[in-house]
């Protein structure tokens, strides 16, 4: 939790519809959670719950909780256009509004796998102070350049997304959707190459690379930077972890989280489920 650096971190609590109010201060207060997780796996009455709303798996109850004790919301939002749903861009807009105590991370930069959906609409929330975002396992600029230009990089934080961030492989916008090109569902073979075959980085550095050619595209100072990998994520956390620590100086009794096959996790859950991309019927219509 601490170290004699001063480094610190902070765990989110993971919410499903039926956690109330006083199971997270519950969390909060004995666990020192500084953050709520919520997932479109946990919507319910959805035989596909790519289509959720975001109000499906993150209620009302949940932001009030966020609000009274400080905490931030990561938010995956699902739905075929992501940023540009006109139903997600008004939950966000009536979340945000409704509590402007919480703090709202929109996860993988908006959810900007198709960089496009993030493009065309992320300026629609433009007036939202607080709103957030990560970078996790996002394999192109292009989203995080448009949040960037948007809300300046004290709105943006680095992720790793592990891990993710450990399979090989990278995320493409495609058409109106997206799609992950790993060894596990593309023919890599590619006779240009001394290889015989294209040989994908880690999605981590992949990750990497991308957030670093949006930094580059925008000229962004060193101390811009630094705000994205560490000093932003300070300012969210750093007084409510502090304040827990006081109180609780003695490391809690809670075994480090850890996925004996990450390449496992990453094939059935990347590549096929939950960052997958439902086809859609009016591809005309979109971007």
């Amino acid at each position: 939790r601490a170290s004699s650096q001063g480094s610190f971190f902070g765990c989110a609590m993971g919410v499903t519809t039926e956690t109330s109010f006083s199971d997270i201060e519950r969390g909060v207060r004995q666990f020192g959670f500084v953050g709520l997780k919520c997932y479109h796996f946990f919507a319910k009455g959805m035989d596909n719950t790519q289509d959720s709303d975001i109000n499906q798996y993150l209620t009302d109850e949940h932001c009030r909780a966020a609000q009274a004790f400080n905490l931030t919301v990561s938010l995956h939002m699902v739905k075929p256009m992501a940023c540009s749903d006109p139903e997600n861009l008004a939950n966000i807009r009536r979340l945000c509004t409704a509590f402007p105590g919480m703090k709202l991370i929109l996860c993988h930069s908006a959810r900007g796998f198709n960089m496009h959906t993030v493009i065309k609409s992320i300026a629609k929330l433009a007036d939202l102070d607080n709103l957030y975002f990560d970078t996790g396992a996002v394999t192109e600029a292009g989203a995080t350049n448009a949040i960037l230009r948007t809300f300046g990089p004290r709105k943006v934080m680095f992720g790793s997304d592990w891990p993710v961030s450990e399979g090989r492989g990278k995320c493409i916008s495609l058409g109106d959707s997206f799609i992950w090109i790993t060894p596990h569902n593309i023919d890599l073979v590619a006779r240009y190459t001394d290889a015989g075959m294209v040989c994908p980085a880690l999605v981590g550095f992949e990750t990497l690379r991308a957030l670093k050619q949006a930094c580059d595209e925008l000229s962004l100072t060193r101390a811009d930077i630094e705000d994205i990998f560490w000093n932003n994520a300070v300012r969210l956390y750093g007084k409510q972890h502090a304040a827990f620590l006081e109180k609780h100086p003695d490391p809690l009794d809670v075994p480090p989280p850890s996925f004996e096959q990450p390449l496992a996790f990453f094939e059935a859950n990347v590549v096929d489920q939950t960052y997958g991309a439902k086809p859609s019927e009016k591809s005309a219509q979109r971007l």
